[in-house]
């Protein structure tokens, strides 16, 4: 939902991981040159590091460069908000986009 347009020298590819609502749909960019990706402020930057995974909500992760996995694992609070607002789990080595703004309450 973040992805707004890209240039036609980019390659794409559309994927989806597995959720435990069901799957999330991706789109894997790659080659070199420029894309716009529109959000509700300012995207913040995380840098991964081997070793150091970082949780994140499914709804704040705009995307990622570099070699990042990511992983759905369900919330370790109580209550059934929790379960509807999944973490994803990035783990390997790069950068994370996070949208602060669309942080989920639970």
């Amino acid at each position: 939902e973040y992805l707004f347009a890209f240039e036609s020298s980019l390659h794409y590819e559309n994927g989806k991981i597995r959720g435990l609502l069901g799957p999330i749909d991706l789109v894997h960019i790659r080659g070199e040159g420029r894309l716009v990706l529109v959000a509700s402020g300012e995207l913040t930057r995380v840098r991964l590091v081997p070793g150091w995974p970082c949780h994140v909500s499914e709804r704040q992760l705009a995307g990622w460069v570099g070699r990042v996995v990511p992983q759905v694992v369900p919330r370790t609070t109580e209550g059934a908000a929790a379960a509807y607002h999944p973490l994803l789990r990035c783990d390997g080595e790069g950068v994370l986009l996070v949208d602060e703004r669309a942080a989920v309450k639970s």
